[in-house]
C-alpha cells in the first residue's frame, strides 16, 4: 500500500491513471492466475482476511490524508481488494462482479485523478485545507466534482452502487461478520467521510494566495463527461456494457 501511495503523489496525472486503471488491475489478474495452482481453503481463508484487513488499513487511513491525490490512491486500495475479495469467492456472481469492477473502476478513477489534478492547477495545491468556494468561482468544475463523488460513493443509479448491491448478498454465505462490516463501510464510513471532506471544498473559504481561477475548459468537460456518462450508463445497463469490453 505505501509503495502505492507514494508512486501516486510523484506521478503524473496520466501515469496514476494508467497505473489505477490498468497496472494494478494486471497485478491483481496475475496472482489470481498463479494461487490457482496453490490456493486450496486455509490459504483461501488467509487472502480473504488479509483482503478485509486491508480494506480497514485503507480506510482508517482516509481520515488522516490532506492530500486529494492520496485519498483517491487509498480509494483505489480499497476497491483493489474488493476486487480480490470478488475473485477468492469465486462464485458466478462475484466473478461476474469482479469483470464489473474491472471496468467500473477505470472510468471512476479517470474522474477522481483528473479532478484532483483540475483543483491542482487551479489552486496550485492538491491539500484541502487550500481549497474552498468552488461553487462560486469554478461552477461547471463544481457541478461535475458533485459528480463524481457521487459516483466514488455509489449514489443509485452509478456503477459502484450497482456493484455494491451485487455484492452485499453475496457475504451472507460467508460471515455475517464480514456482510456487517462491509456494509458499514460501504454505506456509512465512506460516504461520511467523502462528504466532509467535499463540504469545505464546494462551499468553504479557501487560500487567498497562487490562486489561478478558471471554469473547465472544453477539452476537460468533454473527458469528464464521458466518464461521468459510462459510470451511469454502466450502472443502469451492466450487461451490456460486459457484452462489449469482455
Amino acid at each position: 500500500m505505501s509503495w502505492l501511495l507514494k508512486a501516486h503523489v510523484e506521478a503524473s496525472v496520466e501515469f496514476s491513471i494508467l497505473l489505477s486503471g490498468f497496472i494494478v488491475k494486471l497485478g491483481i489478474l496475475g496472482l489470481i492466475r498463479i494461487l490457482d495452482n496453490y490456493l486450496n481453503n486455509h490459504m483461501l481463508y488467509l487472502l480473504i482476511s488479509l483482503c478485509i484487513l486491508a480494506i480497514f488499513d485503507a480506510t482508517l487511513r482516509l481520515f488522516a490524508q490532506q492530500d486529494l491525490k492520496r485519498i483517491v490512491a487509498l480509494t483505489t486500495v480499497i476497491e483493489m481488494n474488493w476486487l480480490m475479495l470478488c475473485f477468492l469467492l469465486g462464485d458466478s456472481q462475484n466473478l461476474f462482479l469482479a469483470n464489473f469492477l474491472i471496468i467500473a473502476h477505470v472510468f471512476s478513477t479517470t474522474s477522481e485523478f483528473l479532478l484532483v489534478e483540475c483543483l491542482s492547477k487551479r489552486f496550485n495545491s492538491r491539500d484541502v485545507l487550500f481549497i474552498g468556494s468552488l461553487w462560486y468561482n469554478s461552477p461547471n468544475l463544481w457541478y461535475i466534482s458533485i459528480f463524481i463523488i457521487f459516483i466514488t460513493i455509489g449514489f443509485p443509479g452509478t456503477s459502484i452502487f450497482l456493484a455494491k448491491f451485487l455484492f452485499l448478498p453475496t457475504l451472507l454465505n460467508y460471515s455475517l461478520l464480514i456482510y456487517i462490516y462491509i456494509l458499514i463501510v460501504f454505506f456509512l464510513v465512506l460516504p461520511i467521510f467523502f462528504i466532509r471532506i467535499w463540504l469545505p471544498l464546494w462551499f468553504g473559504l479557501y487560500y487567498k494566495y497562487n490562486i489561478n481561477f478558471y471554469d473547465l475548459s472544453k477539452k476537460e468537460f468533454f473527458i469528464f463527461f464521458i466518464s461521468i456518462l459510462f459510470s451511469i450508463l454502466l450502472g443502469l445497463f451492466p450487461n451490456f456494457f460486459l457484452y462489449i469490453f469482455i
